[in-house]
């Protein structure tokens, strides 16, 4: 499967992030993650986006790629930080640590999922001799 040029990668992987902290926000009973205006739910889902669709670029760049699984160590990682960053830096954005944990396995799910169908590379062929 030919994967996705850079700028559409991101827009699928912003668009993807929203989804999941909309869902997180008005479906957990818990308020796991809180935002009190649009603003800060566009810039975490920004900033989530990006960093998730740039993942499996750097890690081929530097010979890193182990694929799905590299990318969700990865993407757990990156996720889980960017959420504690943004929630402590952002007005109008709170997050408990059980919310910053589900995030970050929402978006390793929901980014995965992108990665395997848009952006893992096919397995090599076997070519039979004969």
């Amino acid at each position: 499967m030919r994967a996705l040029p850079t700028v559409q990668r991101i827009v699928l992987h912003i668009a993807v992030a929203t989804v999941v902290l909309l869902a997180i926000t008005l479906a957990a009973p818990e308020r796991l993650i809180m935002f009190d205006r649009v603003q800060p739910l566009a810039i975490t889902a920004l900033v989530l986006g990006a960093l998730l669709a740039e993942i499996d670029p750097t890690m081929r760049r530097f010979g890193l790629s182990q694929g799905c699984s590299g990318y969700a160590v990865a993407a757990f990682a990156l996720s889980a930080a960017a959420l504690w960053a943004l929630a402590s830096a952002l007005p109008g954005m709170q997050a408990t640590l059980a919310g910053v944990i589900a995030g970050a396995v929402l978006m390793m799910l929901t980014g995965g999922a992108v990665y395997t169908l848009l952006d893992e590379q096919d397995p090599p062929k076997k070519h039979r001799r004969g």
